[in-house]
């Protein structure tokens, strides 16, 4: 069971290497002094060893440092030039002196030459459909990059910021999505400015529409539409009439100038929070308020300057992801504009000219669709789709419709004609990570999708006959294959965080990770078209989708190349076995740097967040950090993990720490059972509901050494409304006031259980986290710190103060880490000296 700590220092544990003892000596001066001086001079004293340690490891690769840390790049927002001249992307480096991160935008030629740095802050980087500029966000506006010559400048000044936005196809505007702020309010356009705003009619249920040139579709059940009245934007039924309202929540009106905010002092100053809405929380967003998100259009002048921008969408719904269809005629957007959106996930793809008026209803489904993206010849719209049941743990899956759509001049009278939705990737039974893009025949679309942690970029038929090259109108007869077929174009032992097609559709250009490889920007080929060949990863699993022969990659980058040749970093091996019931899970082991067999080592269990997600192939630091530490990792996919199937990830449907809870042992049980474990000195820990999980595993089980739960829910009842998951919560449990469902709010908390544990126990957790507040972490550790007065398990407490519920602030990355390794070396290696709390401990 668990090890006390003893009174004088201990010979590291078996299996930990000799480095420890160096990495020991030079935190000694840190914990001396780190209790009177910022947390700046742990960064100060990392880049002062990080010389000496990079000499004693010039001549053989040596296990990785917190000092690499800072040399780590990462990469990501993927832009091509529509001429394939260029591919730009977002480079993410650490600042150690301001302690913080900065983002700049990158430019490479496909050959991997002319690697150079274009813009020096910002990120979204969009290309102008005819190449002349290239749009990016910088301090939540638009900036605009022309490559005739000249400095980036500022386009907008919306006082609400922009958070999203897309080109029109003529490079000559830009919509925008923007947060209705009031403080601003601008007049009207003139009358005569007006004569474009038209109103055309809502359409509230889908037609029977032949998919256009669709080939062999097999059509999804018709879906019932929604009540009448649910379509409502709220926006004035006179097109001619625009009425401004006035009061804490009103917005800008349809067909407004929004000019340029100032920023001065006063529109700084801190205003109380009104809040009146159900969902008032947002992580990372503190009180959210009232004010919805619209949608704006903005000219590109001639000239650098700031312009104004015209709001096109109204109503108190937000709308979120515009795209402008290739012909210019129209802009899809996601908005719930039921009448109380904070009450569902029921989100639909919305059409509203560039003029603005009256929206037109394409999707009317009970589950949350989004994220649409318009085919080459804007006659069909591919979405996301994330149906109403199972709630939470449905897959997001790739959903298509054909369009009839009216010209936007047409009249009141004029209809939209939508074909029935059919869903091409239901068949996969795994979900959409991120990422769609048309090809440019329309024959297909790429995806990226989580697959038995892989995240895989795949090619999904369409069923619509091939555009003829060069014409985004003209339909070839040629026949395609049937709607749904799927094959991986990027597979196997990695995770595609990124990728865009490049013109032609002959090639693409992706981000790539793996165990042992940090991101970089690869170039590779596209491959045949979907097949039958079965692809396997490197554990022997037959994946749901099919796979033309490996796909060769050409980096681009090697931006993390440096440090990554120094260090010696540990494989990841993967792990099948069966838990209680029989139920066969998947994971990974890294064992230490100077593995030895016939060693047991100290393990430790890292379990994941969601817990509707995975832990993937792709490059992690923090295990690959662990493992340097002498410590066998395990990170497993146990039950409501995503990429294993609907099934696999519902079967923890209110039933938190249980089937996941035995999965978890049972890999335990595996590693031990191999000789590989030291059965008495195994830690767990886990951020987000890898939090929560860990809390079942010290309160169900005294299996534990040491734990560390951070960024925890404890008390479920007490959540609810202090959190932003009201939904969730809802969804799963029931309503917390009806008796039923309280009654499972209270046997499923942990905090219920804390005279169980007695395993010695770290929390943390951001102080300004509204994901999981910080409030029900302090209960879990004040409950266990007053048994620990009477005899009870060690505990402690860390809040990082100024954090949301993710760390990022460099210097706190750091500190957790050491605080994990100083916990952990503290209760499995027995380590005297290890102090997790830097000398700040009160008795």
């Amino acid at each position: 069971m668990n090890e006390t700590r003893g009174s004088g220092k201990q010979r590291p544990a078996v299996g930990s290497h000799g480095s420890y003892s160096l990495w020991s000596e030079l935190m000694m001066p840190f914990r001396a002094y780190v209790g009177l001086r910022p947390v700046a001079w742990l960064i100060a004293l990392l880049l002062a060893v990080g010389p000496a340690v990079a000499q004693q490891g010039a001549s053989a690769p040596r296990p990785l440092r917190l000092v690499d840390y800072y040399d780590l790049v990462g990469i990501g927002g993927l832009a091509v030039a529509p001429d394939a001249s260029r591919v730009v992307f977002t480079r993410t480096d650490i600042d150690a002196e301001e302690d913080t991160r900065t983002t700049s935008i990158w430019s490479v030629a496909p050959d991997g030459t002319d690697l150079h740095q274009i813009v020096v802050a910002g990120s979204s980087p969009r290309f102008a459909p005819d190449g002349s500029s290239l749009a990016y966000l910088h301090e939540r506006q638009v900036w605009l990059l022309s490559f005739g010559g000249g400095e980036p400048w500022r386009l907008t000044g919306l006082p609400g910021g922009v958070s999203s936005f897309d080109w029109a196809p003529d490079s000559r505007r830009l919509v925008l999505v923007s947060q209705e702020a009031v403080e601003a309010m601008a007049p009207l356009l003139p009358e005569e400015q007006r004569a474009d705003l038209r109103d055309p009619a809502v359409v509230a249920a889908p037609v029977e529409l032949a998919p256009l040139d669709a080939g062999e579709w097999t059509p999804a059940e018709p879906l019932a539409p929604t009540a009448e009245g649910e379509a409502g934007d709220g926006d004035s039924e006179d097109s001619e009439t625009v009425e401004v309202v006035s009061g804490d929540d009103a917005g800008y009106p349809v067909g407004a100038w929004i000019e340029p905010a100032a920023e001065d002092a006063e529109s700084r100053r801190p205003v109380p929070a009104v809040i009146t809405r159900l969902q008032f929380k947002a992580d990372g967003s503190g009180y959210v308020g009232s004010r919805p998100r619209h949608l704006f259009v903005v000219e590109v002048p001639v000239a650098a300057q700031l312009v104004a921008a015209r709001r096109i969408t109204g109503g108190d719904s937000t709308d979120a992801s515009p795209r402008w269809s290739p012909d210019g005629r129209w802009i899809a957007f996601a908005s719930n504009r039921t009448v109380e959106p904070d009450t569902n996930n029921n989100s639909d793809v919305w059409l509203v000219a560039p003029a603005g008026g009256r929206v037109l209803r394409v999707t009317i489904s009970e589950g949350d669709d989004g994220s649409p993206r318009w085919s080459p010849d804007s006659r069909h719209l591919a979405y996301r789709h994330v149906p109403r049941d199972p709630p939470v743990y449905a897959n997001a899956r790739l959903r298509l419709v054909a369009l009839n759509s009216p010209p936007p001049d047409s009249g009141g009278d004029a209809q939209l004609e939508v074909g029935l939705p059919v869903d091409l990737t239901a068949a996969l039974d795994r979900p959409l990570a991120s990422g769609v893009s048309w090809a440019e025949d329309r024959a297909s679309i790429y995806v990226t999708l989580q697959d038995r942690g892989m995240v895989s970029l795949v090619q999904v038929s369409t069923g619509l006959s091939r555009l003829a090259s060069g014409d985004r109108r003209r339909r070839r007869t040629a026949p395609n294959t049937p709607a749904g077929t799927a094959a991986a174009v990027v597979a196997g032992p990695r995770a595609v965080a990124g990728f865009a097609v490049m013109p032609g559709g002959r090639q693409a250009v992706a981000v790539l990770s793996g165990g042992t490889a940090p991101p970089e920007l690869y170039r590779l080929a596209m491959g045949p078209r979907p097949g039958s060949v079965p692809m396997r990863d490197p554990a022997g699993h037959v994946s749901p989708t099919s796979v033309p022969p490996r796909a060769e990659l050409h980096a681009l980058t090697r931006l993390n190349a440096g440090w990554r040749t120094r260090v010696q970093l540990a494989e990841p091996e993967p792990l099948r076995f069966h838990s209680s019931d029989d139920v066969l899970v998947e994971g990974w082991l890294l064992r230490p740097p100077g593995y030895q067999d016939g060693l047991r080592y100290p393990l430790i269990v890292r379990i994941h967040g969601g817990p509707v997600s995975q832990f993937t192939w792709g490059f992690s630091w923090e295990r690959q950090w662990l493992a340097a530490q002498g410590y066998a990792v395990l990170y497993l996919n146990p039950r409501g993990s995503s990429g294993y199937g609907e099934e696999f990830a519902r079967s923890l449907w209110a039933d938190w720490g249980g089937p996941d809870f035995d999965d978890i042992l049972a890999g335990v049980d595996h590693l031990v059972a191999r000789g590989i474990a030291h059965p008495d000195r195994v830690g767990v820990g886990g951020w987000s509901y890898g939090g929560i999980l860990t809390n079942y595993m010290i309160t169900k089980s005294q299996r534990f050494a040491a734990a560390i739960s951070g960024a925890s829910e404890t008390d479920y009842f007490s959540s609810y409304g202090t959190d932003d998951l009201q939904r969730w919560w809802e969804d799963e449990l029931g309503l917390p006031y009806e008796a039923e469902s309280r009654a499972l709010y209270a046997r499923l908390s942990p905090i219920h259980a804390v005279d169980q544990i007695e395993t010695p126990t770290l929390f943390m957790v951001g102080e300004e986290d509204f994901r999981v507040p910080a409030s029900q972490s302090e209960q879990m550790y004040t409950q266990l710190r007053r048994r620990m007065v009477d005899g009870g398990p060690q505990t402690g407490l860390i809040v990082y103060p100024g954090e949301s519920h993710g760390i990022s602030k460099p210097s706190f990355v750091i500190d957790r880490w050491l605080r994990y390794k100083a916990w952990y070396d503290l209760y499995l290696k027995n380590d005297a000296d290890a102090d997790p709390f830097f000398g700040l401990r009160a008795w």
